[in-house]
């Protein structure tokens, strides 16, 4: 916990736009042990962040945890409904390869509906 800590102290003070995309694997070879006392050590354990949020510690090792909330503020902030494709494009100009079927996937996960379905924030 001390090592995710120490890197990932501003996702953990400032929340999701701030994580660091790590593994386990990564954090295995840190501490010169196998992947799997890693996956085993974090299993059904929680952390509870200092705003009171409580997440599990997996959470730590989700890859997708940055791109998926960079795609939820562009929705939010959209002046017309932007298609995966332009997600994409928009993701890309931030620094972020991600192709238009990630971006699909990603905004299932988050529950955001296809830019067809979604209205016109005005």
């Amino acid at each position: 916990m001390k090592i995710l800590v120490e890197r990932q102290k501003d996702f953990i003070l400032n929340g999701n736009r701030h994580y660091i995309p790590m593994t386990r694997a990564s954090l295995a070879k840190v501490l010169d042990v196998h992947e799997s006392t890693i996956s085993r050590a974090v299993a059904n354990k929680s952390v509870q962040l200092p705003g009171g949020k409580i997440i599990p510690v997996a959470t730590f090792f989700d890859r997708s945890l940055h791109i998926r909330t960079v795609i939820k503020e562009l929705v939010e902030n959209e002046t017309k409904p932007y298609s995966d494709a332009e997600l994409s494009r928009m993701l890309k100009e931030e620094g972020h390869q991600v192709a238009r079927r990630t971006v699909a996937k990603y905004r299932s996960m988050e529950n955001i509906l296809a830019a067809h379905l979604r209205k016109k924030n005005s």
